[in-house]
């Protein structure tokens, strides 16, 4: 599904009433009404209810217009707060202005808002930059402070709709509904917690226009998904499904190394093998009965840089490898890493140590279209050299910046989590939960990232696919275990729940 910015969003109504010659009013109209529709499917019966509309001076305020006008003829006791001064309301929201005033639908002040039982947030909309002020700061907390049902109109007001920031006070909304295609703002986090319900709104724009329209963001759906999944040919044995190196884990790390080799045979490859330093070798041995282990040169419980030869014959032998879970940052591990990532060719993916390893380095990935790298927000701030906060503050725009300087693919970790492609294309995942906020959930990531491109998945593609699979096993793991008690294992055992689910075998 395509996600837009407000800028984007603009354009695409451009498209539509510009060049096809559908009157702005039309598509205000649908916008009202696709939000008493949301409120109706949400609320319920809205006869005898008090409702206060909130309406700014723009065409946020013109929809409000035509909320209250519809929810005036359902039998609500509907009133209207005007902020601002009725003169400068101008184009398509004056006509639903005189409308409402026609209809006799009483104007009064805020203080109406106390004993409301719904309010319409109909201040700002999506173009709103910057903190509200003056009588919006007060309007605001007035909402947030009132015990009513809470619509916002296509973004709860003092949201940005470009980055979800929010610099001051902003409508806390139980319900918003959006106009045509959701924006980024109502995705990204904090203006994801200020939303509540998504309710998107079919404003009747034309499916060539869609089509057509330029955005620069999608959210993965199921049927992208499956879409990318690879097929399992019936005659197809261990070779077809592609060979796995994954280069990780040290003393005290094991079940880094043990989650991700796992999880990639639990993604579908055929072969999975694990570097580990040699005197873990006895303890992975034991621990894993399917993985393929490669005890190697060691330096106190790390592997050490003496281990390159015996990891460049292994990856020639290969498909794919995964390279980071549980190393360590020793300075001879680091060497090791910096070695293999120069002179590697095989599509990879480096999640963790392998990142922390080459802070500083980042040069060394330049143009290596096939490796994607997973980071969370501290592991890309030191491998960019940017703050979190900077990082954290466009999460979009801060993994398709790097990932296109940088000419490879990144998997920017989080809530929510943004797959950028090094030619421009970007994803955001919608998948997941707090649950996987613990420790391990990384790495059964990262496998499954290999077990894809194991098996034909090119890299990007395979972050799409693996981000999605992960957050889902998550959320099937929530539903039995809640948020708090989620595992590593306990995700990785539900993935290939969603695998089922995905192939319609469920």
């Amino acid at each position: 599904m395509k996600v837009t910015t407000p800028e984007e969003m603009r354009k695409i109504d451009q498209a539509v009433i510009e060049g096809l010659g559908i009157p702005g009013c039309v598509l205000m109209e649908l916008a009202g009404k696709g939000c008493v529709d949301a409120l109706l499917e949400e609320y319920g019966d809205v006869e005898g209810e008090k409702v206060v509309v909130v309406c700014g001076l723009g065409n946020n305020g013109g929809d409000g217009f035509v909320v209250a006008r519809r929810l005036h003829s359902l039998g609500a006791d509907v009133e209207i707060v005007l902020l601002g001064e009725e003169e400068r309301i101008k184009g398509d929201a004056r006509i639903y202005l005189e409308v409402a005033k026609k209809l006799n639908i009483p104007f009064t002040t805020p203080e109406s808002i106390d004993d409301a039982s719904i309010v319409v947030d109909a201040i700002f909309g999506t173009g709103f930059r910057g903190k509200p002020e003056g009588i919006f700061e007060e309007v605001i907390k007035r909402i947030n402070e009132s015990d009513a049902f809470v619509l916002a109109v296509d973004i709860p007001s003092g949201v940005s709709g470009r980055t979800g920031e929010v610099e001051g006070e902003a409508v806390r909304a139980d319900l918003t509904a959006t106009m045509g295609l959701p924006k980024r703002g109502l995705l990204l986090f904090p203006g994801r917690e200020y939303a509540g319900r998504i309710y998107v709104v079919d404003i009747a724009i034309p499916s060539q226009v869609l089509e057509n329209a330029e955005v620069s963001l999608y959210m993965t759906e199921a049927e992208d998904v499956k879409s990318i999944l690879p097929e399992r040919p019936a005659w197809g044995h261990k070779g077809t499904f592609g060979k796995v190196l994954c280069i990780c884990g040290s003393r005290g790390f094991t079940g880094a190394a043990s989650l991700t080799s796992m999880s990639a045979l639990v993604a579908g490859c055929g072969l999975s093998y694990l570097v580990i330093p040699a005197s873990l070798n006895p303890v992975l041995e034991e621990k894993l009965t399917e993985v393929i282990t490669i005890p190697a040169p060691e330096e106190d419980g790390v592997l050490s840089e003496e281990a390159y030869g015996l990891i460049k014959e292994w990856i020639e032998k290969c498909d794919v490898v995964a390279i980071g879970p549980g190393l360590s940052t020793r300075e001879t591990t680091g060497r090791l890493v910096e070695r293999i990532v120069s002179e590697m060719e095989k599509p990879c993916v480096i999640d963790a140590d392998g990142l922390n390893l080459l802070r500083g380095k980042s040069k060394i990935l330049k143009g290596k279209k096939n490796i994607i790298i997973t980071p969370h927000p501290g592991e890309f701030s030191r491998l960019t050299g940017k703050s979190i906060q900077e990082l954290q503050r466009d999460r979009v725009e801060s993994a398709r910046e790097f990932a296109i300087e940088s000419g490879i693919n990144v998997l920017f970790k989080g809530a929510p989590t943004i797959i950028a492609s090094h030619d421009g294309r970007c994803y955001l995942n919608p998948t997941g939960n707090s649950g996987l906020g613990s420790g391990g959930t990384g790495d059964v990531l990262t496998g499954l990232i290999a077990g894809f491109m194991a098996q034909g998945v090119p890299p990007f593609e395979s972050g799409v696919v693996s981000a999605y699979i992960h957050g889902r096993a998550g959320d099937l793991a929530k539903e039995e275990l809640t948020e708090y008690s989620l595992t590593a294992s306990d995700v990785l055992s539900c993935v290939p729940l969603v695998l089922k689910e995905l192939k319609g075998e469920g």
